[in-house]
C-alpha cells in the first residue's frame, strides 16, 4: 500500500494571511492526497533529528539554513515562506529552495492609494512596526507611490521593538501623533492588528472615524475587522491560492517533475470596504450629500436624475459640481460604488457571477464582466478564484 507523504508545516497560524495559506495547503492535500500534514508551529518547532528520524517527506513554512541543508541532503521537498532578507543571499542554502513571498508591498500600496483617492483624501499616513521587514517594505512602497503623485506621507515611529514594545507606553504616543495629523487623513496600517490599535487610539482621543480619520488594514481577518469599532476596511490577499500552489510544488518535487526553484507571490487582490473608510472628503454640500446617498445604496437603483431631484438642482449643475469636486461624473461614481459592492459579494458570498452582476446593479452579465476586467485588471471569476483555489 502506498504510504501517504508526511508534510511538516512550520508556519504560525496567528494571522489571517497565514491561516488562509494553510487552508490552501489543506485544500490541495484533500484533492490530491492523502497527505499526513503535521503542524510544527514555526521553524523552531522542527529539529534536525526529526527531519532525519521521523520520515518527513516535505516541509512548507519557515525554514532555517540548518534544516534546509539537512533536508536537501535527505531529498526532502521544501517550500520556504517569507525568508528573512539575510537568508535571501545568493550563497544561502535557502536560495536553492522554492519560496513564498508574503511582501506584496507595491500592490497593497497601489490599492490603498486608489481606495483613498477615490474618497478624495488629501492627507496620508502610515502606521506599522519599525523593526519588521515586511512592514517596512509596505511603508516604503506607500511613501514611494504617494511621492509619485506629489503627496507626502506621515509615518508613526513606534517607541520600541515589535517584540519588546509596551502598548501602555506606545498607545499615548500613537494617540498624540494622530491628534497632530492634519485632518481629514487616511491611514494605512501594516496589518489588521495594527489597524485595530489605530482605531483604539482614535476612540480614546475622541477622533471621529471615518470623517476625521479613515483607517485601512491588511489581511482582511473578517472576525477581527468586524468586531473593530467601527468595523475596519481591509486589503484582501490571495493566500489560499498561494498555499494551494505551494502544496502543488511539494508534490512536483516529490515526483521529480519540478527541480528548479520557483517563487510564489501572495498578491493583494482587492479591498473589502467597511465603516472605517466609508467616507468621502468633499466640501461642496450637494456633492457630499449625493455621494453619501450613492455609498449608502452601493449605487444600486440610483440615477443622476433622482439625485438631482433630491438635491433640487439640475442634472447639468450636479455633473459640473462632481467634475469640479472629485474629477468624476455622477455615473462614474455610481459605477465605482457598484464595483466595490460586487467585489465584496464575490469574496464573501457563494453567489454566481450572474447573480453578483444583478445584485450589484449592472444591467447585463457581459457588461459587468467587461467593466470589472477594465477596472480591476482581471475577470470576476479570476478575482474570486484568487481568494481560494477551489472558488
Amino acid at each position: 500500500m502506498h504510504k501517504a507523504p508526511t508534510i511538516a508545516l512550520t508556519i504560525h497560524a496567528s494571522h489571517r494571511v497565514r491561516r488562509d495559506f494553510l487552508r490552501g495547503v489543506a485544500k490541495y492535500a484533500r484533492v490530491h492526497g492523502p497527505w499526513n500534514l503535521t503542524p510544527a508551529g514555526d521553524a523552531r518547532g522542527l529539529s534536525i533529528e526529526q527531519v532525519r528520524q521521523e520520515g518527513i517527506d516535505g516541509i512548507i513554512g519557515d525554514i532555517t539554513e540548518e534544516i534546509a541543508a539537512c533536508a536537501l541532503d535527505l531529498g526532502v521537498a521544501m517550500v520556504a515562506t517569507n525568508p528573512f532578507p539575510k537568508e535571501q543571499r545568493p550563497d544561502s542554502v535557502l536560495a536553492r529552495l522554492s519560496s513564498v513571498n508574503f511582501d506584496t508591498a507595491d500592490k497593497i500600496a497601489a490599492l490603498a492609494i486608489d481606495h483613498f483617492t477615490q474618497r478624495n483624501f488629501q492627507h496620508f499616513a502610515y502606521v506599522g512596526y519599525s523593526d519588521v521587514s515586511w512592514s517596512s517594505q509596505r511603508e516604503m512602497a506607500f511613501q514611494s507611490k504617494l511621492s509619485e503623485i506629489g503627496v507626502e506621507c506621515a509615518v508613526f515611529h513606534q517607541t520600541g521593538s515589535d517584540r519588546g514594545r509596551d502598548w501602555e507606553v506606545e498607545q499615548p504616543a500613537l494617540t498624540h501623533w494622530i491628534e497632530e495629523l492634519p485632518k481629514p487623513v487616511a491611514i494605512l496600517a501594516c496589518n489588521d492588528e495594527r489597524g485595530r490599535e489605530v482605531l483604539d487610539a482614535c476612540f480614546l482621543a475622541g477622533i471621529s472615524v471615518p470623517s476625521e480619520v479613515a483607517v485601512l488594514g491588511v489581511d482582511n481577518d473578517d472576525v477581527f475587522c468586524s468586531i473593530a469599532n467601527p468595523p475596519m476596511s481591509s486589503v484582501v490577499l490571495n493566500a489560499d491560492a498561494a498555499g494551494y500552489r505551494a502544496a502543488e510544488l511539494i508534490e512536483g518535487q516529490l515526483k521529480k517533475t519540478i527541480q528548479v526553484p520557483q517563487r510564489i507571490d501572495i498578491e493583494a487582490i482587492g479591498i473589502i470596504t467597511r465603516l472605517s473608510t466609508d467616507s468621502v472628503v468633499v466640501e461642496e454640500p450637494d456633492v457630499a450629500a449625493a455621494m453619501r446617498r450613492i455609498r449608502e445604496l452601493h449605487g444600486i437603483g440610483v440615477t443622476v436624475g433622482e439625485l438631482a431631484d433630491e438635491l433640487s438642482v439640475s442634472q447639468r449643475t450636479l455633473q459640473k459640481l462632481f467634475r469640479k469636486s472629485v474629477g468624476r461624473t455622477v455615473f462614474e461614481e455610481i459605477q465605482l460604488a457598484r464595483l466595490e459592492y460586487a467585489q465584496q459579494l464575490l469574496l464573501e458570498t457563494a453567489l454566481s457571477i450572474e447573480e453578483v452582476a444583478v445584485k450589484s446593479g449592472f444591467d447585463t452579465h457581459d457588461y459587468f464582466v467587461q467593466f470589472f476586467r477594465r477596472r480591476v485588471g482581471v475577470s470576476p471569476r479570476k478575482f474570486r478564484l484568487a481568494r481560494g483555489a477551489d472558488g
